[in-house]
């Protein structure tokens, strides 16, 4: 054998006797040197089960690492597992290429201490800080690599907050898993699709996600596929900087979204956002603890939609047994109005306050686009409402429930047409049912209410403020209402009203089995009100005239103070005075029968009593403020035996009367 040949065949057997020696000892090795070093630098320990280097088939694998916390035997990091494996084709291909990158069981702490965090020792250096450079630098070529086969497997971490010593957040992460098949930079792959996959749970709430990535052109993309489940509202809501006008006590969030993000020189960014949301337990009260807000469940179907174009499309919103408190303090604000309002100031802390000053730049001057959102179905389902009203004197309340409310095809776009049903009954047997239609702009309004079982009684504390007594009886309403272009008309509208009970003081009151009032038309616009018929039957008027000339039933009203400035004198109502034609009104028919009348006249020494008894009343086609003619008719028995039936017609815009009566067994 030649000597050149021995020299080369020793030398490269020493190498790899080297070589494998070197990487049989490399554990130690870096057990060693790196033991000691993290040792003297941050007083942390570190452990390593096994370290492997296969030269021949560019293999990586570290196993059973750990990294303890500084003077303590807690971990700080660490992993089960490391696996990385080089193709030798990275060589001729001049990029990294990673067939093979698995890690199993990674764990990492961050813990937070005021200010400091417990890996601020890594950052910690005593090399002196570079210069920055006179002139920049070109770009030079892009380091070039594929990354195949990526996965971690079982990931956990955690994090804690703590101030002066007590834990004020703690945040876990468990069983993460993430799957990349291949991300990289390399020709072959830019126009391909990278699909990850992710699943993790976050405070042990699952999260899922799935996407499409295409990271490294010019017209950057990416897919997700978002799937959260049972995330805990309130728990994240203690990370908002700012105080919240409200309390959530608690709350429950899941979605199925999918998100999709472009952005290219040439464009603004693009992100569209579609699929479902989840809402369950939610409870919102007043800063107080009031009840505000309870939602057992709400399901939003999210079409398609351009959020960064100020577009939001639902297909369907679902809210199924709401509570809602509504509360009117004795100020007359409502609760969710004191939501917003600032805390009060005092003089000097406004005046120290600095002005708002206009924002400069061509920014201002730019208009972003119309906020647009359109909801294809609103559907509430069983709802409740708690009504608390302390402004009338003695309070009022109401407890409405079986509040059932859908809205179709409801959007801000201007002409934008919405149908809507609600219907609803209260704690006392009162029944309200409204369904429509809407245009938001122009705003104009549709729609036909029909309330039954109203308690008039129940109502007095608004009622006070007007009358002294309280009426009684049971009413029920109905009407078709009509409002565009700032001008309201009604149609075919009704009242009736059973066992109406109107007091004058005393033992002197109205008492009417039915009174009834169809066919009302009015228009706003011509001032027109029309009735069709208005009946009573079946009752009983017990009144008087004191010394006075007063009138018994005037005793009703509430005596109060006169206004500081005549109505006709204010500018406002004198403008709409002016702007409008007087009112003119005509009713049809007013009919009474089985009515008695007992008045009492106090203005002579020696009172007098004068009884109508059965009486029947028929006035027809009375109107005004034309002059026109309406023929009514009288009949009615007179005390004891007598009898009155008087009959003619009269002009109740002049006062004109054209009498003839018939009198019978009448005492004088």
């Amino acid at each position: 054998m030649k000597r050149w040949l021995k020299w080369t065949l020793g030398t490269v057997v020493g190498l790899t006797v080297l070589v494998s020696a070197t990487l049989l000892a490399l554990p130690n090795l870096a057990r060693h040197f790196g033991g000691n070093w993290l040792k003297e630098n941050t007083g942390r320990t570190l452990t390593l089960g096994d370290l492997s280097l296969n030269v021949l088939t560019w293999k990586l694998v570290v196993e059973n690492l750990a990294v303890s916390e500084p003077n303590s035997e807690e971990r700080f990091a660490g992993l089960g597992r490391l696996e990385v494996q080089v193709s030798p084709k990275s060589i001729f291909e001049k990029a990294l290429i990673v067939t093979k990158f698995d890690l199993v069981a990674p764990y990492a702490q961050v813990i937070k201490e005021g200010d400091v965090f417990n890996f601020s020792d890594f950052a910690a250096s005593d090399k002196p800080k570079e210069a920055p450079p006179e002139k920049p630098e070109e770009p030079g070529e892009p380091f070039l690599f594929s990354l195949n086969n990526l996965r971690v497997v079982n990931g956990e971490a955690l994090y804690v907050e703590r101030k002066e010593g007590a834990e004020t957040q703690r945040h876990t992460l468990k069983r993460l898993n993430l799957a990349v098949p291949f991300i990289g930079n390399v020709p072959y792959l830019l126009d391909q699709y990278v699909t990850p996959a992710l699943s993790l749970v976050l405070n042990d709430a699952p999260i899922r996600g799935e996407g499409q990535l295409k990271l490294f052109t010019e017209a950057v993309e990416a897919a997700v596929d978002l799937r959260l489940s049972d995330v805990d509202i309130p728990f994240y809501l203690k990370l908002v900087p700012t105080p919240l006008p409200v309390q959530v006590r608690s709350g429950k969030l899941g979605s199925d979204l999918q998100l999709v993000y472009r952005a290219t020189a040439e464009k603004a960014p693009e992100l569209e956002v579609g699929g479902k949301v989840r809402l369950s337990a939610i409870d919102v009260a007043e800063p107080s603890g009031a009840d505000l807000v309870k939602l057992p469940q709400v399901n939003i179907d999210l079409a398609t939609s351009k959020v960064l174009e100020n577009q939001v499309l639902l297909n369907g919103v679902y809210i199924y047994s709401p509570e809602i408190t509504l509360d009117r303090n004795s100020a007359g604000e409502l609760n969710f109005a004191r939501l917003g309002q600032p805390a009060a100031t005092s003089e000097g802390e406004k005046a120290a306050e600095p002005e708002p000053r206009p924002a400069e730049g061509k920014a201002t001057a730019e208009k972003s686009a119309p906020f647009l959102a359109t909801v294809k179905t609103l559907l509430v389902k069983n709802g409740s409402l708690a009504f608390r009203d302390a402004v009338p004197e003695g309070g009022f309340q109401r407890d409405i429930s079986a509040l059932d409310l859908t809205v179709s095809d409801f959007s801000t776009a201007p002409e934008s047409r919405a149908v809507y049903d609600l219907s609803l009954q209260t704690d006392r047997e009162e029944r309200l049912k409204v369904d429509g239609a809407l245009v938001l702009e122009p705003l104009a309004v549709a729609t036909t209410v029909d309330l039954s079982g109203l308690s008039l009684k129940e109502y007095h504390p608004y009622l006070s403020l007007f009358l002294n007594y309280p009426l009684a009886g049971t009413a029920a309403a109905r009407a078709g209402l009509d409002f565009r272009e700032g001008v309201l008309k009604v149609a075919d509208a009704a009242l009736d009203v059973q066992n109406l009970q109107v007091p004058f003081g005393g033992e002197e009151e109205l008492k009417l089995a039915h009174l009834k009032v169809d066919g009302v038309q009015f228009d706003d616009a011509r001032q027109q009100l029309e009735i069709g018929r208005v009946e009573l039957a079946e009752g009983a008027v017990v009144l008087s005239m004191d010394r006075d000339g007063r009138v018994s039933p005037l005793n009703l009203l509430r005596e109060t103070e006169p206004p500081p400035q005549k109505l006709e004198q204010m500018p406002v109502a004198a403008a709409l005075a002016e702007a409008k034609p007087p009112l003119s009104y005509r009713v049809g028919e007013i009919a009474a029968q089985g009515v008695r009348i007992a008045f009492t006249d106090r203005m002579p020494k020696t009172p007098v009593r004068h009884v109508l008894s059965r009486l029947e009343l028929s006035v027809k086609n009375l109107a005004g403020p034309d002059a026109v003619t309406s023929p009514f008719r009288l009949k009615s028995g007179y005390g004891k035996t007598g009898k009155l039936d008087l009959s003619g017609d009269l002009v109740a815009a002049t006062g004109k009367l054209n009498l003839h009566s018939r009198l019978k067994g009448i005492a004088l």
